[in-house]
């Protein structure tokens, strides 16, 4: 009975870890307009990415420090029950197997992170040979203006505007082919 009842609150536990972790996942990908949206063409969903890129690498470098301090998988509150197991025997190991799903499901977070954000890397490498490329992290990584890069390049807006264009279509075709491919034909 005893089990039971632990395996209960480790269930509970694991999937408030992973409600709250999604919920965080979800509000960052609204805010950054990253989540799915049939009217949002492939190339804004580029622009999307790029624009987030930088806060994509910092959350993995924040993420990757926090899976070093095990004390943010300790569960929250004081239920009754972690309290009485914990404090017999084999509680330790009740509270060990707690700490260790949730810092499972934080890890695989990470994981999926680090997998986009090498998407992302993959994609700029394949037009990082472009002589017009660093408008790229310019614009979307410095967050600098038309204006601004086409000083630096010493070139009229129009060339900076229609290189940057061109250069997000390109990514737009690595990072969703199918996708741009669909947008074609419809």
């Amino acid at each position: 009975m005893k089990e039971e009842r632990l395996v209960a609150i480790i269930k509970k536990t694991a999937e408030e870890a992973a409600e709250h972790s999604a919920t965080k996942t979800l509000l960052k990908f609204q805010k950054g307009n990253l989540v799915k949206d049939k009217k949002r063409s492939t190339f804004n969903k580029t622009e999307s990415l790029l624009y987030n890129y930088p806060k994509f690498k910092e959350i993995i470098k924040e993420r990757e420090a926090l899976l070093n301090d095990g004390a943010i998988f300790i569960p929250q509150g004081k239920s009754a029950d972690i309290v009485r197991y914990s404090s017999q025997s084999r509680g330790s190991k009740e509270l060990d197997d707690i700490i260790k799903v949730n810092h499972d499901a934080y890890e695989q977070s990470l994981e999926r992170t680090k997998r986009s954000v090498k998407l992302i890397d993959d994609a700029l490498r394949k037009i990082a040979w472009d002589q017009y490329y660093q408008i790229i992290p310019e614009k979307y990584f410095e967050g600098k203006t038309h204006e601004q890069i086409a000083e630096l390049f010493n070139k009229d807006i129009s060339t900076i505007t229609r290189n940057k264009s061109r250069l997000v279509n390109e990514l737009k075709i690595i990072l969703f082919s199918d996708e741009a491919i669909t947008e074609l034909f419809t």
